[in-house]
């Protein structure tokens, strides 16, 4: 799961390097919270920009940053329809969503038709 993410965002960064490049600085709205995201991220962003300074919003108050709660929300939708695929689901996420197609219908669906 690790090296297709590091592929994943390294396409998408790819696709988007013209505009990304407009930027003198890109800061990346983490807190850190999982090592391994963590390393995907400085790996992929400095493989990808080595000229650009990287920064990252080391003290994010989810309250503040609207763009990074869009982004917790499509990440944990993305980790459950995983989850969903290997036949990992946690109890309370199945009571929570209440099936596959559920989930699938009512979530997933809304949140992959807005992705870049």
């Amino acid at each position: 799961m690790i090296s297709q993410l590091s592929k994943s965002l390294t396409s998408s960064l790819c696709r988007n390097k013209n505009y990304l490049n407009e930027f003198d600085n890109l800061i990346i709205y983490y807190d850190r919270g999982q090592s391994q995201v963590t390393k995907i991220l400085c790996s992929v962003f400095s493989t990808v920009f080595p000229d650009k300074t990287i920064k990252f919003k080391e003290k994010v108050s989810p309250e503040n940053y609207k763009l990074f709660q869009a982004a917790d929300v499509v990440y944990t939708f993305e980790l459950i329809a995983r989850k969903i695929e290997q036949n990992k689901m946690s109890n309370s996420e199945k009571r929570f969503f209440k099936s596959n197609r559920d989930f699938k219908k009512n979530y997933f669906r809304v949140v992959k038709s807005k992705k870049i």
